[in-house]
């Protein structure tokens, strides 16, 4: 009977495990937009918001005081290298600046259709 408890014990361990990894999908990142910027067609005024990257449904979310502003479609490229801290990315477009990605260390997360290649950083 000992054995059946200790079997349980750790089935129920790896389905904790294999839990935390699943929701181990989503990374986020505090960042500080110095201006305002365009997100999906959604202005996201100047200030500091919580950036949110869900890797299962490609999803990536920009929240102030945990209500979600602006959520648009995204993917994630890896990096050839690391970076240190969060680094956004723009492009000027009709007057507006529009959010191209966001760097979450060695993962480039790009907004929508764009390309990371030919933009600079901030």
């Amino acid at each position: 009977q000992m054995s059946l408890i200790n079997r349980f014990a750790v089935a129920l361990l790896l389905v904790t495990m294999a839990g935390t990894a699943a929701l181990g999908k989503t990374k986020s990142k505090q960042v500080e937009f110095q201006i305002a910027v365009t997100v999906n067609g959604t202005v996201v005024k100047a200030g500091s918001y919580k950036v949110t990257f869900d890797e299962m449904s490609n999803e990536l979310s920009i929240l102030k005081n945990d209500k979600v502003v602006v959520k648009t479609a995204a993917r994630a490229e890896q990096r050839m290298n690391k970076v240190r801290g969060t680094q956004l990315y723009y492009r000027t477009e009709g007057g507006e600046v529009a959010l191209v990605g966001i760097t979450f260390g060695d993962q480039d997360v790009v907004v929508g259709q764009a390309s990371m290649q030919s933009t600079g950083n901030n």
